[in-house]
């Protein structure tokens, strides 16, 4: 049974980079100020018709991205920050946007909150409607625990990690954070020079004997 130390590990600047899905929309006319064209009839206006556009010039070089952000992440952004977006349009094409807006207004179902970005599409190639995939760095300002994604398991009533201690299995319960390269966060009772299980299981109950290759060496 193969188990490791859980180790702290400063998650880099540049190193978490989360992906969410968002949709692309055209700004709200008061943002935009769309230039509505009245139609002209040249008898009298039928009723109801007077306020009717048949033409709407609208600006599809400025899109505002709209992206769901796990409550849980949003106090890591700032306005400002710059993002990376990519649409099924133009695949291995990247594009860039600032966050311009962080609502507070969390969805009572998903539990998240709605993140703004304003795009600019001068050449028009991004068009309103479209689905996009958002990426942007998210760093910790202080050392986090980091273990396999593996050391992680769950049963119908919590999340833990195995630990070991004097060669007995310790079932530590844990709240997870983001993934890094295969490792996931753990904020729980852990300590640095903790073992754990690295493939963890319900099947190994609490106060069962394990035996480690720490145990052998």
């Amino acid at each position: 049974m193969s188990a490791l130390p859980a180790g702290w590990m400063l998650l880099p600047q540049r190193g978490a980079v989360e992906s969410y899905p968002a949709s692309m929309h055209r700004l709200t006319e008061s943002s935009l100020r769309e230039i509505c064209i009245p139609e002209r009839w040249s008898g009298t206006h039928p009723a109801g018709l007077e306020t009717l556009p048949i033409v709407q010039i609208v600006d599809t070089g400025h899109l505002r991205l709209v992206v769901p952000v796990p409550q849980a992440y949003v106090a890591e952004m700032q306005t400002g920050q710059q993002a990376v977006f990519s649409v099924p349009a133009y695949p291995g094409q990247t594009f860039h946007a600032p966050i311009t807006r962080i609502s507070h207004d969390v969805d009572p179902n998903t539990r998240t909150m709605p993140v703004k970005l304003d795009v600019q599409s001068k050449d028009g190639r991004l068009s309103p409607g479209s689905f996009s995939t958002v990426q942007w760095t998210v760093h910790r300002a202080a050392p986090t625990m980091l273990v396999p994604v593996s050391a992680v398991t769950n049963d119908q009533q919590r999340t833990f990690v195995e630990r070991v201690l004097n060669g007995k299995a310790e079932w530590v319960d844990v709240v997870t954070g983001l993934s890094v390269n295969g490792n996931i966060e753990v904020f729980g009772d852990l300590k640095p020079a903790d073992e754990v299980i690295r493939n963890a299981t319900d099947a190994i109950r609490a106060g069962q004997q394990v035996k480690t290759s720490s145990s052998h060496s």
